[in-house]
């Protein structure tokens, strides 16, 4: 578990690392980077090679307070070499420290709606819980097909274009929650390939034309939409997009920064805290009343 500098996540939780790439998004992989550089060979004894680390599982309960939490940064939650039962132990963690929102992106989206279907009806559930989000990456309009799959999902969903290397012109936001957009950053070096801010403008007039209704919000929802980073030398590089920061997540009615967003989060939980204890303390009248305890 590591505080991230991801502007759009709090911290990251990494029970899996390692991957490999699957389409141009991938080639300047900043995980095979750390995974790889020597410095880190004792967090990364296997380098960039898939691997499960089951001794992460429980570091989400070590963060008190509720934060967004990108899952598994140094890896993808679908890859193949990763099976359900390992996938199901980390969605038992995230049930169980629901304080937490948990941001899980992807690339491998042909294999997100199998495991997502099969997960729901193993916990007898109809939807993805709201506090879990699943995701899928997509740099151009080749791969847009990822956004199609993700619709198959019945939960929270978000798009990271990211980099975002052509436009994205043919992309559908309808049935999407959430979209982060971002230029690519070089580490340090020149190895990034330019964004135009045209491509980014076009999305977010995008996301501001679309509406669709959510039947499991039951409202009537916009794509939110947050603007990482153009392209640069190094991450956060130019952060402002016509003149100002956009950095807004998905709540309803209207969208929200993180803190006001964790502020009405825990808003809730303390009054279902409070709804809780006050059923508690009926019960505990009724049956003394009822005689069926010792008063």
């Amino acid at each position: 578990m590591k505080f991230s500098k991801i502007r759009w996540t709090g911290f990251t939780w990494n029970f899996f690392t390692g991957c490999d790439e699957i389409s141009p998004g991938c080639d300047h992989c900043y995980a095979r980077v750390i995974a790889e550089n020597p410095r880190f060979a004792n967090a990364f004894p296997n380098g960039f090679a898939p691997t499960f680390k089951p001794q992460k599982l429980g570091d989400p309960f070590k963060v008190k307070e509720p934060h967004f939490c990108f899952v598994n940064s140094m890896s993808d939650f679908m890859h193949k070499d990763f099976t359900d039962d390992m996938r199901d132990r980390a969605m038992e963690v995230m049930l169980e420290c629901d304080r937490h929102v948990y941001q899980i992106l992807t690339k491998r989206a042909q294999a997100l709606p199998r495991y997502v279907t099969g997960w729901l009806a193993r916990k007898g559930l109809t939807s993805v819980p709201k506090h879990i989000w699943f995701g899928v990456s997509i740099e151009s309009d080749t791969y847009r097909f990822r956004a199609d799959l993700l619709r198959e999902v019945p939960g929270i969903r978000f798009i990271s274009a990211e980099p975002l290397i052509a436009p994205l012109s043919s992309l559908n936001l309808e049935g999407i929650h959430w979209l982060i957009v971002g230029g690519e950053s070089g580490n340090g070096s020149n190895n990034f390939r330019p964004m135009s801010p045209g491509w980014a403008v076009e999305l977010l007039m995008k996301a501001r034309a679309t509406f669709f209704v959510d039947p499991l919000l039951h409202a009537m929802v916009a794509p939110a939409y947050y603007f990482k980073q153009s392209s640069g030398h190094r991450t956060e590089t130019g952060i402002e997009l016509i003149g100002e920061r956009i950095e807004e997540y998905p709540f309803y009615p209207n969208h929200l920064t993180r803190e006001e967003y964790f502020a009405i989060q825990t808003t809730l939980a303390e009054k279902a805290a409070e709804r809780k204890s006050a059923r508690a303390a009926r019960i505990s009248e009724t049956i003394k009343q009822k005689g069926l305890i010792d008063q």
